[in-house]
């Protein structure tokens, strides 16, 4: 009942209908899929998807294929079937320790976000010690259509130790798959598919993870850190002036190798797309001058001023400058939108679009803004200031504390802050993801202090600024600063309610 009333062309019924008559149905639905799970057998009705191409970005030209991503309507008890499936496989990962901790796609706690944070974390640690960090993002061409099946259903047997009857119901899901395109009302031929698994599908994601786990052992033999978000796979290490020749070098070996496996597995790199640059502070970057152009997968490869990666831009500099700039062009471009039609709109109906077109764009990985200079965060608060004019009809030049006051709009700062505080309660709280929690860990006194009755975490000392914008450094920082009240909530609704009153009464104090 939960899941979404999308029908799909294979449904024999509306799913709307189905719901509506799931008290006589949901024997037939339940027979159905007992039998499934018992026999080790996928339906071959199951099996067939419409195929509908959409478009990756608006702006990607419409007449080039690459363009477009595959996306597979499937029947709605086929999902229900997968989910079934995909449940008890996630709980026979987490139980047996087999879950790649660098891998942050599909999985609960972790996000984009998260991931960004660890190597977000980590590059703000090496400008601390006088490093510089080498960051290359790998890009994969059509990673989910071209996984092997045979070197699937392998994997989880030998990877995963699935076996019996649960893997005949996974070599069963993974033959004899049929697709049709399907472009407005006009449908191709049925035709089979010898590789991947379906994008739009329940266990199409989970299984594609699964299959790139082996891919991580390549890069930790090569003592790189990494960090995956489904096909998104970024590679990095720290350089000082000494080691940068061998660090380099260390480095393209790893990159050779990891293309070398992803070959044997059947995936495409893109080297063409492939990214590479230098991030650390001006003084540092320049010594390392010399040692540009090299060579990255028989490519000469010269750093890029900036990369955009998982849609946040991380600049050779590290202050997300040109991030902020482009989170506030699409942002007023929304805003000016609004003001066109806002005289047409109720107050609760201009906040919800205000949210989801604007706000949500600000707020979205702003947990990386923590400690960046304030002049760049001023340019977000004239965002959220012209925003609150906007949706309250106030004039132009009006003052906006009492306007995000009355809005109950938490200043840009304080979202921040709120954000790092809420990740850290979901990390200790449910110890995922792990690469997170590590990082928040109790802190030790020798003595007994009145401090300790409230639970505070150890804080690493740093050097520089850089430092203390690392999420192990800013984390443990703002969560020693809040009330025991406020982080002794017992779940994660009550802790952000009484979290976002605390942070209010702050930001607008009586």
């Amino acid at each position: 009942m939960s899941s979404p009333s999308k029908s799909c062309d294979l449904d024999p019924i509306p799913t709307i209908l189905l719901k509506a008559c799931l008290d006589v149905l949901i024997k037939p639905i339940t027979d159905i899929i007992n039998a499934s799970l018992c026999y080790g057998f996928f339906p071959d009705d199951f099996k067939c998807a419409h195929v509908n191409p959409v478009l990756k970005k608006p702006t990607l030209p419409k007449e080039e294929l690459n363009s477009y991503i595959p996306i597979s309507n499937l029947s709605f008890i086929s999902k229900i079937l997968e989910k079934v499936v995909a449940n008890r496989l996630r709980s026979h990962i987490y139980k047996n320790g087999l879950s790649n901790v660098s891998q942050s796609a599909y999985k609960q706690f972790h996000s984009t976000e998260t991931a960004l944070l660890k190597v977000h974390n980590d590059i703000n640690l090496n400008i601390d010690n006088g490093k510089v960090t080498a960051l290359t993002l790998l890009d994969l061409s059509a990673a989910f259509d071209t996984i092997d099946h045979n070197i699937l259903i392998t994997r989880l047997s030998t990877w995963y130790g699935i076996s019996g009857t649960a893997l005949s119901w996974f070599t069963s899901y993974l033959t004899d798959r049929q697709q049709a395109i399907k472009i407005g009302n006009c449908f191709s031929d049925m035709l089979p598919t010898s590789c991947g698994v379906p994008q739009g599908s329940v266990l199409g994601p989970l299984l594609f993870t699964l299959y790139t786990t082996p891919l991580s052992s390549v890069i930790q033999g090569h003592n790189l850190d990494h960090h995956l978000y489904a096909d998104d796979t970024q590679i990095y290490i720290s350089l000082t002036t000494p080691d940068a020749c061998h660090s380099l070098n260390q480095l393209r070996d790893c990159l050779q190798d990891f293309s070398l496996s992803m070959k044997s597995s059947k995936l495409k790199l893109n080297a063409n797309k492939t990214e590479f640059i230098i991030i650390g502070t001006v003084t540092q970057r320049a010594k390392l001058d010399g040692f540009f152009p090299t060579h990255i997968l028989n490519q000469s490869v010269t750093p890029a001023p900036s990369v955009s990666n998982l849609g946040v831009n991380f600049d050779e500099s590290f202050n997300f400058k040109q991030h902020i700039s482009k989170t506030c062009r699409c942002c007023f471009y929304h805003i000016r939108d609004l003001r066109r039609i806002r005289r047409l709109l109720s107050l609760s109906v201009a906040k919800t679009i205000a949210t989801a077109l604007v706000s949500s764009r600000c707020d979205y990985c702003n947990s990386l803004l923590y400690n960046t200079a304030n002049m760049d965060i001023a340019r977000l608060k004239r965002v959220q200031n012209c925003l609150a004019r906007v949706v309250t009809r106030s004039p132009r030049f009006s003052s906006s504390v009492p306007l995000l006051k009355s809005l109950h709009w938490l200043p840009v700062h304080y979202r921040i802050i709120f954000k790092i505080c809420t990740i850290s309660y979901q990390a200790l709280a449910s110890k995922q993801p792990t690469y997170l929690n590590s990082m928040l860990t109790p802190a030790r006194n020798s003595r007994e202090l009145r401090s300790t009755s409230s639970n505070p975490l150890y804080i690493p000392r740093v050097k520089t600024k850089a430092g203390t914008r690392a999420f192990s450094v800013a984390a443990p920082t703002l969560w020693n600063s809040l009330p025991v009240s406020v982080k002794s909530e017992g779940n994660i609704v009550s802790f952000r309610r009484r979290l976002k009153t605390y942070l209010f009464n702050a930001a607008y104090p009586p």
